[in-house]
Formats: C-alpha cells, structure tokens, sequence
C-alpha cells in the first residue's frame, strides 16, 4: 500500500533535515577551525547534535506513521484506537532517537576521515571542505529523507494491521507492492512481490 501524500511528507524529512545539517555544518567548521585537527573534534558536542536531531526527526516522522495507520481500513477504526495511539507514538519516538543516533555517529565518523585525510596530505583545502559538504548537504539527505520515510509508512500501517488481526482474531498477508517502479529507490525496488519474511528483514 503506497503512503498518499508521500511526496510531501519526504519534504517535509527533508526540510527537517536541511535545516539541521545547515546549522550542524556551520557549528562543526567553526569548532574545528582550520587547519583541521583529529583533536579538534572533541570541541565538537555531538550529544546536543542527536537530541536536538532527534525532536526534528519526530516532528517530521510522527504524522507519517499516524497517516500510514489511518489508511489502513481492515477494521474498524476506533477499535483499540488508544492503544495504537500510544503504540504509534512510542516507536515514532523509538525511530527518532534511534535514526538520529546512526546519522550522528556516522556523520562524526565521516568528518574525522576527512580532517584524518587532510592532516596526511591526501587532500588540500578545497577538497576538504568539498567533503564537508558532501556530508551535511546533498544526496545523502534525499536518501535519509526516502529511506525514513518508508520505514515510518511501513511501520504504521503494521501497527494499524496488527491492532486489526487482533480485533478480528485473523492474519493478513502481507505483500511488499511497488505502483511506480521508476520511483522506487534501489533498497525497495527488489522487494516488490515479496512477503513479510522478506521485505520484514529490511523495514523490521
């Protein structure tokens, strides 16, 4: 089942995410100066960065999963509503802290290979500050964007079909089915036609 309104909610990831690594970039260069040195990263707090990540990830994240469950209609809607409620916002939650916690210790990793490569000379200035951008703009944010927001989807509309199995004392199948293939990304084109026992391995 494909999230209606996908286009806008990838935006509004995005949008999220450009306005945190716009003021992470700012506040990383600025802690460690330049020339840059691997000791100059600890100058870095990169604890702040993931909390502050993860409330932007939420508030982005949080109506995805609402709307993913909403468009489930195996059963009634308001049966056991509160409790989906409360399962949708714990794992929003748990995907936030979760997800800003990954991009954060890679981004971290990231920038100390690209001042570990400009201490040793294999890159000048201008390629490293090049990098720098490579890693707080760009491709990266769009595939984190795509990527969270399909987890989010997925995650939802699972809550939604567990809560209505539940009700119904039945299973459902349920098969990974792509509407625009052109539009897919390369993690989720191959698991079209394929059953939970296989695409669960990616979107747990």
């Amino acid at each position: 089942m494909e999230l209606y309104g996908r286009d806008a909610a990838e935006q509004r990831v995005k949008a999220e995410l450009d306005d945190f690594f716009g003021q992470a970039r700012t506040q990383v260069s600025r802690a460690i100066g330049y020339p840059p040195r691997l000791e100059s990263i600890a100058r870095v707090d990169f604890y702040a960065h993931e909390q502050q990540l993860a409330l932007a990830l939420y508030r982005a994240l949080r109506p995805v999963w609402q709307q993913a469950a909403e468009q489930v209609n195996l059963c009634d809607p308001v049966a056991d509503r509160r409790a989906l409620d409360r399962a949708i916002l714990d794992r929003a939650q748990q995907q936030a802290l979760s997800q800003a916690n990954r991009i954060t210790n890679t981004t971290r990793r990231q920038v100390a290979a690209a001042i570990a490569d400009h201490a040793a000379g294999r890159i000048g200035r201008r390629d490293y500050y090049s990098r720098l951008r490579t890693i707080f703009t760009g491709p990266r944010l769009d595939a984190m964007a795509t990527t969270m927001v399909t987890q989010a989807a997925v995650g939802g509309m699972e809550l939604a079909v567990r809560a209505c199995e539940r009700a119904q004392g039945q299973q459902y199948r349920r098969v990974w089915k792509i509407s625009d293939r052109e539009r897919a990304c390369q993690i989720c084109l191959p698991l079209n036609g394929t059953d939970k026992d296989v695409w669960g391995l990616r979107f747990p």
